[in-house]
Protein backbone atom coordinates (compact mmCIF):
# COMPACT_ATOMS: atom_id res chain seq x y z
CA UNK A 1 0.00 0.00 0.00
CA UNK A 2 3.01 2.25 1.06
CA UNK A 3 5.31 3.41 -1.24
CA UNK A 4 8.67 1.74 -1.82
CA UNK A 5 11.80 2.98 -0.09
CA UNK A 6 12.99 6.15 -2.14
CA UNK A 7 17.06 5.19 -2.89
CA UNK A 8 18.72 8.19 -2.78
CA UNK A 9 21.43 7.66 -5.33
CA UNK A 10 23.94 10.84 -4.72
CA UNK A 11 25.91 11.36 -7.27
CA UNK A 12 29.62 10.22 -7.05
CA UNK A 13 30.52 13.13 -7.68
CA UNK A 14 30.83 14.52 -4.18
CA UNK A 15 33.90 12.96 -3.94
CA UNK A 16 37.29 14.62 -6.12
CA UNK A 17 37.35 13.17 -9.69
CA UNK A 18 40.53 11.26 -8.75
CA UNK A 19 38.89 9.49 -5.79
CA UNK A 20 39.16 5.30 -5.52
CA UNK A 21 36.06 5.66 -3.55
CA UNK A 22 34.01 7.47 -6.81
CA UNK A 23 34.42 3.75 -8.84
CA UNK A 24 33.28 1.97 -5.57
CA UNK A 25 29.98 3.80 -5.28
CA UNK A 26 29.17 3.87 -8.84
CA UNK A 27 30.00 0.24 -8.44
CA UNK A 28 28.13 -0.52 -5.07
CA UNK A 29 25.38 2.36 -6.68
CA UNK A 30 25.32 -0.74 -9.75
CA UNK A 31 24.91 -3.40 -7.37
CA UNK A 32 22.25 -2.11 -5.56
CA UNK A 33 20.38 -1.51 -8.83
CA UNK A 34 20.43 -5.33 -9.82
CA UNK A 35 19.37 -6.17 -6.28
CA UNK A 36 23.09 -7.36 -5.24
CA UNK A 37 22.42 -5.93 -1.73
CA UNK A 38 25.49 -8.20 -0.42
CA UNK A 39 27.74 -6.14 -2.73
CA UNK A 40 26.11 -3.16 -2.10
CA UNK A 41 26.69 -3.16 1.52
CA UNK A 42 30.28 -4.01 1.09
CA UNK A 43 30.28 -1.21 -1.96
CA UNK A 44 28.87 1.27 0.40
CA UNK A 45 30.85 0.23 3.41
CA UNK A 46 33.94 0.77 2.08
CA UNK A 47 33.46 3.88 0.70
CA UNK A 48 32.23 4.83 4.50
CA UNK A 49 35.58 4.14 5.90
CA UNK A 50 37.36 5.96 3.67
CA UNK A 51 34.39 8.86 3.95
CA UNK A 52 32.91 8.60 6.84
CA UNK A 53 30.71 11.67 5.91
CA UNK A 54 29.27 10.78 2.73
CA UNK A 55 26.07 11.05 3.01
CA UNK A 56 24.68 9.92 -0.37
CA UNK A 57 26.91 6.12 0.54
CA UNK A 58 24.78 6.27 3.92
CA UNK A 59 21.43 7.05 2.63
CA UNK A 60 21.96 4.13 0.06
CA UNK A 61 23.79 1.88 2.98
CA UNK A 62 20.07 2.26 4.45
CA UNK A 63 18.24 1.63 1.48
CA UNK A 64 20.45 -2.00 1.29
CA UNK A 65 19.49 -2.03 5.18
CA UNK A 66 16.00 -1.56 4.31
CA UNK A 67 15.41 -3.73 1.79
CA UNK A 68 17.79 -6.49 3.72
CA UNK A 69 15.45 -6.32 6.24
CA UNK A 70 17.50 -5.01 9.00
CA UNK A 71 15.22 -1.90 9.80
CA UNK A 72 17.12 -0.80 12.71
CA UNK A 73 20.34 -0.72 11.12
CA UNK A 74 18.88 1.16 8.50
CA UNK A 75 17.30 3.87 11.02
CA UNK A 76 20.59 3.97 12.45
CA UNK A 77 22.13 5.34 9.16
CA UNK A 78 19.23 7.41 7.86
CA UNK A 79 19.68 9.04 11.43
CA UNK A 80 23.22 9.68 11.32
CA UNK A 81 23.25 10.82 7.31
CA UNK A 82 20.72 13.14 8.88
CA UNK A 83 23.15 14.88 11.03
CA UNK A 84 24.75 16.12 8.09
CA UNK A 85 21.95 16.76 5.76
CA UNK A 86 18.98 17.41 8.37
CA UNK A 87 16.94 18.91 5.13
CA UNK A 88 17.35 16.06 2.92
CA UNK A 89 14.18 15.07 1.73
CA UNK A 90 15.25 11.77 0.66
CA UNK A 91 16.47 10.75 4.15
CA UNK A 92 13.54 11.99 5.70
CA UNK A 93 11.07 10.03 3.46
CA UNK A 94 12.74 6.91 4.12
CA UNK A 95 13.28 7.85 7.95
CA UNK A 96 9.72 8.04 8.12
CA UNK A 97 8.61 4.92 5.94
CA UNK A 98 10.99 2.95 8.30
CA UNK A 99 8.58 4.00 11.23
CA UNK A 100 5.51 3.49 9.20
CA UNK A 101 6.72 -0.22 8.74
CA UNK A 102 7.02 -0.51 12.67
CA UNK A 103 3.56 1.49 12.98
CA UNK A 104 5.22 3.82 14.66
CA UNK A 105 3.22 6.84 13.21
CA UNK A 106 4.46 9.61 16.12
CA UNK A 107 7.61 8.89 14.74
CA UNK A 108 6.98 8.85 10.94
CA UNK A 109 4.45 11.98 11.36
CA UNK A 110 7.12 15.00 11.63
CA UNK A 111 9.70 13.60 8.81
CA UNK A 112 7.08 12.96 6.33
CA UNK A 113 5.36 16.05 7.14
CA UNK A 114 8.99 17.57 6.48
CA UNK A 115 9.37 15.57 3.67
CA UNK A 116 5.95 16.48 1.85
CA UNK A 117 6.97 20.25 2.59
CA UNK A 118 9.98 19.72 0.51
CA UNK A 119 11.03 19.58 -3.58
CA UNK A 120 9.31 15.52 -3.21
CA UNK A 121 6.12 16.75 -2.30
CA UNK A 122 3.39 14.76 -3.87
CA UNK A 123 0.04 12.97 -3.63
CA UNK A 124 1.60 10.11 -1.86
CA UNK A 125 3.74 11.82 0.98
CA UNK A 126 0.19 13.44 1.52
CA UNK A 127 -0.90 10.27 1.78
CA UNK A 128 1.35 8.84 3.95
CA UNK A 129 0.98 12.12 6.02
CA UNK A 130 -2.93 11.44 6.19
CA UNK A 131 -2.38 8.23 7.48
CA UNK A 132 0.07 9.25 10.40
CA UNK A 133 -2.40 11.97 11.48
CA UNK A 134 -5.38 9.76 11.46
CA UNK A 135 -3.37 6.80 13.42
CA UNK A 136 -2.19 9.97 15.56
CA UNK A 137 -5.80 10.88 16.95
CA UNK A 138 -5.69 13.58 14.68
CA UNK A 139 -8.34 11.67 11.96
CA UNK A 140 -10.27 15.54 10.85
CA UNK A 141 -6.85 16.70 9.88
CA UNK A 142 -6.09 13.44 7.63
CA UNK A 143 -9.49 13.07 6.60
CA UNK A 144 -9.52 16.60 5.23
CA UNK A 145 -6.29 16.21 3.74
CA UNK A 146 -7.47 13.16 1.62
CA UNK A 147 -10.24 14.89 0.63
CA UNK A 148 -7.91 16.99 -1.64
CA UNK A 149 -6.16 13.98 -2.90
CA UNK A 150 -7.15 11.94 -6.13
CA UNK A 151 -9.44 9.18 -5.44
CA UNK A 152 -7.89 5.54 -5.17
CA UNK A 153 -8.24 2.57 -3.52
CA UNK A 154 -5.90 3.67 -0.35
CA UNK A 155 -7.79 6.99 -0.24
CA UNK A 156 -10.90 5.19 -0.15
CA UNK A 157 -9.30 2.54 2.64
CA UNK A 158 -8.22 5.88 4.67
CA UNK A 159 -11.06 8.09 4.51
CA UNK A 160 -12.95 4.96 5.68
CA UNK A 161 -10.70 4.40 8.57
CA UNK A 162 -10.57 8.23 9.35
CA UNK A 163 -14.31 8.02 9.54
CA UNK A 164 -14.37 5.09 11.65
CA UNK A 165 -11.91 6.88 14.08
CA UNK A 166 -14.20 10.11 13.68
CA UNK A 167 -17.32 7.88 15.09
CA UNK A 168 -19.06 7.99 12.00
CA UNK A 169 -19.97 4.59 10.71
CA UNK A 170 -22.12 4.95 7.58
CA UNK A 171 -19.27 6.77 5.81
CA UNK A 172 -17.04 4.44 6.81
CA UNK A 173 -19.08 1.60 5.47
CA UNK A 174 -19.82 3.84 1.89
CA UNK A 175 -16.39 4.26 2.07
CA UNK A 176 -15.28 0.73 2.06
CA UNK A 177 -17.73 -0.27 -0.41
CA UNK A 178 -16.41 1.71 -2.48
CA UNK A 179 -13.08 0.18 -2.11
CA UNK A 180 -14.55 -3.19 -2.69
CA UNK A 181 -16.07 -1.83 -5.77
CA UNK A 182 -13.32 -0.47 -7.05
CA UNK A 183 -10.80 -3.18 -6.44
CA UNK A 184 -13.11 -6.01 -8.02
CA UNK A 185 -13.34 -3.22 -11.22
CA UNK A 186 -9.57 -3.28 -11.42
CA UNK A 187 -9.41 -7.22 -11.21
CA UNK A 188 -11.77 -7.47 -13.64
CA UNK A 189 -10.10 -5.17 -15.91
CA UNK A 190 -6.90 -6.89 -15.26
CA UNK A 191 -8.47 -10.50 -16.04
CA UNK A 192 -10.45 -8.90 -19.40
CA UNK A 193 -7.35 -7.55 -20.68
CA UNK A 194 -4.80 -10.51 -20.15
CA UNK A 195 -4.55 -12.80 -23.10
CA UNK A 196 -4.26 -16.33 -22.71
CA UNK A 197 -3.19 -18.84 -25.41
Amino acid sequence: MWVAIFSLLASAALLPAADPAEALFKQAAQSLARGDLAAAERGFASVLKQHPKHVGAMANLGTVYSRMGRLRDAARIYAQALQFAPTEPGLLLNLGLLHLRRQDYASAKPLIAAADQSRISSAQTRELLAACQIHTGEAAQGLAALNALPVSANVHYLRGLAYLKLKQPAQAQAEFQELLTRRSEEHTSELQSRQYL
